[in-house]
């Protein structure tokens, strides 16, 4: 096997080693053809969990001990399992000593699982792959050597020849070829030295493993049995030839003396190129047709296996009688507790009884005005002066002035909107707590930190979990409470606006006279000007502050006084709305109720989940079969 891919790819026992007849070979190489360029190889490793899946899995499976499958590297690292084996079990104690082997050794190339790809040196490609007596075992870590080189027969471009162990590794690594024979390779070479002193075909064992690794194609169509001649064995082949494999698909016979180039070139080379250029498109045609064919099936199943999970979570999962009794005590408990709370709460924020708003928002528009007070935004003496001269008279100046006044405290008061959310997001928040528990509407919200959230944002989420089909009033009721929209600009701006008269020369020409009093540009006009627009700003905030503090000073509490008073209405006193709360409990009663539904809910998430990944299975079966159903 090494010499006839020595021969075709023009590498030399160091990269695809031999030694008289004795397997070396341990691990997958890949050959490429590449036109120019100096050969190199690349060594790709198998990462920890591919190592323990698809190298110690298989043998503990062989040896009837899957059970006790290490599920990491430090339990593989701990002692074996001792076994016992009667002398009917060679085999199996073959296979136990292989896996010592793998055991005692890991130490010398468990350092290389799951390293990224490695170039390495051709030199150094025969301690990757092959097995031997003075070098460490790395070829245990190693997944696939992917060899670059310039074959001697130039016209190979797109090829790539894919050297396995030999048949005497299958019975310890059956799973990984029949892996590599399904997937990867186009065409096998089975290569056999028949002996001089006999002409007998002992490969059944081996081409029925290559048979069951791809059923769905002829062996016609893929296998190639080559008989390596000799000097010595010539009889013994034509005896072969005569007496063919007795299969059902007769695969093509080549003979050739594979230690000859031109041989291997002339008579395996090219009648297997030869035979995939006319055949290949058929062969995978069929393949695909047969694969299609089998997905129909697996998605058929599928369906059938999705619905039971479809039926119970579009239910909502229906209680049993024998949870019903608990759900119904637990749900009047809630009714009632929710009625009651939500009812307080509307009592305390009645305007006679609660101050805490109105004082937040005295505060609120104090620190304001109060703020906006100590920096008018007048200009300086000289700015003053340069304006003057640039406008061509004070009232010009003073006009404009008091138009930039007027923008700056209204921008300021636009700020107040900072009170109102903080009003607004302390009410919500008594509101979520009086319908369930923090840490519960935590759970129920799958919420990891909510520090940052406002409780607006919290009331949304709440009520994306409510299904407007189904509990359309309650719906409603969370609708009303999160569209609620409260802002100086909607509700006060317009009524504190003529408070701002002092600043507006639109309403008084009579304020540019007042102010304007001197003549020309020198400091001590500038600075009547600066005190007289001063002043005016004062007497603005005063009006506005005396305003908002006045008969104004209630509305924010009337305001949301208002809407939880509403909210209550629609949440626990429309018609029907128990039978929608109901029903939106007792899709959720796991997490409201984890004591007593916990273990219920973690059920319904995994059918959840699991419904799901058979859904997504269905639907790219359903995209491959529409692809190539019609091939």
């Amino acid at each position: 096997k090494s010499t006839i891919l020595q021969k075709i790819s023009g590498l030399t026992d160091n990269e695809i080693p031999s030694a008289g007849g004795l397997p070396l070979t341990r691990a997958k190489s890949k050959i490429y053809h590449i036109p120019q360029g100096t050969p190199y190889a690349e060594t790709v490793f198998y990462t920890k969990e591919e190592f323990l899946k698809e190298i110690v899995k298989p043998y503990y499976k062989a040896l009837g001990i899957k059970d006790k499958c290490p599920k990491n590297l430090e339990e593989f690292c701990a002692p074996l399992p001792k076994l016992e084996f009667s002398d009917d079990k060679a085999l199996e104690r073959e296979i136990y000593e292989r896996l010592n082997f793998i055991h005692k050794s890991f130490k010398e190339f468990g350092g290389f699982l799951s390293k990224t790809i490695e170039r390495i040196a051709m030199k150094e490609i025969r301690n990757r792959v092959a097995h031997t007596e003075t070098e460490p075992p790395i070829y245990l870590a190693v997944k696939a050597v992917n060899i670059y080189n310039r074959f001697p027969n130039e016209d190979a471009s797109g090829l790539c020849f894919v050297d396995l162990p030999g048949l005497e590794q299958v019975v310890q690594d059956q799973e990984k070829l029949t892996g590599a024979l399904e997937r990867e390779v186009d065409a096998v070479l089975l290569l056999k030295m028949p002996d001089e002193h006999g002409a007998v075909w002992n490969e059944f064992e081996a081409v029925s493993l290559i048979s069951r690794s791809l059923k769905q194609v002829e062996l016609a169509d893929w296998l190639f049995i080559v008989l390596n001649r000799n000097a010595r064995n010539g009889e013994q082949i034509s005896t072969l030839e005569r007496n063919p494999l007795s299969l059902y698909s007769r695969p093509t016979t080549l003979v050739a003396d594979c230690s000859n180039a031109i041989e291997a070139k002339n008579k395996v080379f090219v009648p297997v190129l030869k035979h995939l250029a006319q055949h290949l498109t058929r062969i995978d045609k069929r393949y695909v047709q047969f694969l299609v064919n089998d997905l129909e099936s697996v998605r058929s199943s599928l369906i059938d296996l999705e619905q039971p999970g479809r039926q119970f979570l579009t239910t909502g999962g229906i209680i049993d009688d024998g949870d019903l009794g608990l759900f119904m005590q637990l749900f009047s408990k809630f009714m009632t507790k929710l009625k009651t709370d939500l009812q307080k709460l509307v009592s305390e924020l009645r305007v006679t009884e609660n101050t805490q708003n109105k004082q937040i928002f005295e505060s609120a528009v104090e620190e304001l005005c109060k703020q906006t007070e100590k920096s008018p935004p007048v200009l300086s003496i000289e700015e003053l002066v340069d304006q003057f001269y640039t406008e061509g008279a004070w009232p010009a100046v003073v006009q404009n002035q008091l138009h930039h006044l007027r923008t700056h405290l209204t921008e300021h008061l636009f700020k107040l909107d900072d009170a109102f959310q903080k009003m607004l997001n302390d009410t919500l928040q008594k509101v979520l707590g009086r319908i369930l528990p923090d840490d519960i509407l935590s759970s129920l919200l799958s919420e990891t930190d909510c520090l940052e959230q406002s409780q607006l944002e919290r009331l949304c989420k709440f009520q994306a979990l409510l299904k407007q089909h189904e509990h359309p009033h309650l719906f409603d009721a969370f609708a009303y409470l999160t569209n609620f929209h409260f802002s100086y600009h909607s509700h006060f701006h317009y009524r504190v606006r003529k408070e701002m008269g002092p600043l507006d020369p639109m309403l008084s020409p009579n304020i540019i006279i007042d102010i304007a009093t001197v003549g020309g540009p020198s400091s001590e006009g500038a600075e009547n000007i600066s005190q007289g627009l001063v002043s005016q700003y004062k007497q603005a905030v005063y009006g506005v502050r005396k305003k908002l503090q006045g008969d104004m000073v209630v509305d924010p509490s009337l305001a949301i006084f208002a809407l939880i008073e509403e909210f209550r209405d629609r949440a626990v006193w429309k018609q029907d709305i128990e039978s929608e709360w109901r029903s939106f409990l007792s899709v959720y009663r796991g997490q409201i109720w984890p004591v007593e539904f916990g273990k219920r809910e973690k059920f319904r998430q995994l059918l959840g989940r699991w419904q799901k990944t058979i859904n997504d299975a269905i639907s790219c079966a359903t995209k491959i079969r529409a692809d190539y159903f019609d091939l």
